[in-house]
């Protein structure tokens, strides 16, 4: 409706400067709306609607007051009512200044008398377990000075006045092949003592990045152990070079379940909990009919029924990949001397799956994950 009244006045040629502007935001937030619809497939960018929410109630309260002001234009009293607001606006904000100044000191003052506050921070948790701020105590006494990797920049790398040495704050943020390769590379090469995650156990986050990101976690597993749990975060301490990596070794077989499907099926002699190193070659081709005239893009869908599994109630069923792959390596968690997942080719509908190899690598002991160590 709103659009519609602009178009109107524009056809009209009642336009002006605002309505140009209106019209130009408003558009850009549609657009926005739109890229993200197409991108994720649902409308995920609830901040627009707001945004332009409150456009339009401010532009309608503005053109309120210009319609008032053109009516009070020829007496006094307009400039009278302006002069009021505009000195009840100036003491309003120079209290609420003064009230929210000494409300930060009193508040600043209480926290440092409580167990949460962090010297290093120069602030308090808000919670009342205290946790975090002595799980962040200890995990800073255990490092120390020496060189850190976090996968997820955190308070503990503020406390320690340095940043992710990559430069990015969270794993997930390096897109791209050639990226992650810096990434991994500098990971590698600098051999680090420590390495900060999160806890797998209090997020499904890290269990599903474990597989979706392999490379680097394959580098993690093989060569580092865990210190101990501290509320939301793991700390892993460097051991001797692939000193997990297991004397065994895997086979792999594929299955072709239907033409969108394949199973691929590592088994091993080895019983303990551990993860295979697969290499795989696939391509997910599209299938010429009406669905592929609507298909934006195509992808390969890992469907790994362990990450369910571990990740809880937040559900994370798997993981994907580019729909070319050439000898590109997942892993696969084995138990008992089996484990499994299934590629999928998505949209199903357009698309049809062909693997073409799978090469089990190393295997890895899979860590524990439950440390009782630390706060």
């Amino acid at each position: 409706a709103v659009m519609l009244y602009c178009l109107y006045r524009l056809c009209k040629r009642k336009e002006n400067d605002r309505l140009i502007l209106f019209v130009f935001l408003y558009t850009s937030i549609v657009a926005g709306q739109v890229v993200y619809i197409i991108g994720s497939g649902r409308d995920s960018f609830p901040e627009g609607v707001y945004g332009f929410t409150l456009l339009c109630v401010g532009g309608l309260f503005v053109w309120g007051v210009c319609a008032l002001a053109a009516r009070l234009h020829k007496g006094a009293l307009l400039h009278a009512a302006a002069a009021v607001l505009a000195g009840v606006y100036l003491v309003y904000m120079a209290a609420g200044t003064i009230a929210d100044w000494r409300d930060c000191l009193a508040v600043r003052a209480s926290r440092q008398e409580t167990a949460a506050y962090v010297e290093q921070l120069d602030g308090a948790f808000t919670d009342d377990t205290e946790i975090k701020a002595q799980a962040l105590q200890e995990m800073h006494r255990i490092v120390g000075d020496a060189p850190l990797f976090s996968t997820f920049a955190t308070a503990l790398d503020d406390m320690r006045g340095t940043f992710q040495p990559t430069g990015y704050d969270y794993v997930i943020h390096v897109l791209g092949d050639g990226r992650f390769l810096q990434y991994l590379d500098n990971f590698r090469q600098n051999r680090y003592p420590y390495v900060q995650t999160t806890w797998f156990r209090k997020g499904a986050w890290e269990v599903c990045l474990t597989h979706s990101n392999w490379g680097f976690y394959r580098e993690l597993f093989a060569g580092y152990a865990p210190i101990g749990s501290y509320a939301d975060w793991m700390l892993w301490a460097r051991q001797e070079e692939n000193s997990n990596v297991l004397d065994a070794a895997a086979s792999v077989e594929l299955q072709q379940l239907d033409e969108n499907r394949v199973q691929v099926t590592a088994r091993s002699a080895e019983k303990r909990p551990c993860y295979v190193d697969v290499a795989l070659s696939w391509d997910n081709d599209y299938v010429m009919n009406l669905y592929r005239l609507q298909t934006f893009r195509s992808a390969v869908f890992v469907q790994d029924n362990s990450i369910l599994e571990m990740s809880g109630d937040m559900g994370f069923e798997g993981f994907f990949q580019p729909s070319h792959g050439r000898e590109r390596r997942i892993p696969i968690y084995m138990e008992n001397g089996v484990g499994s997942v299934i590629l999928k080719g998505y949209p199903m509908e357009c698309t049809r799956l062909t693997v073409y190899s799978a090469e089990a690598g190393e295997m890895i002991a899979a860590p524990q994950l439950r440390p009782e160590e630390g706060a």
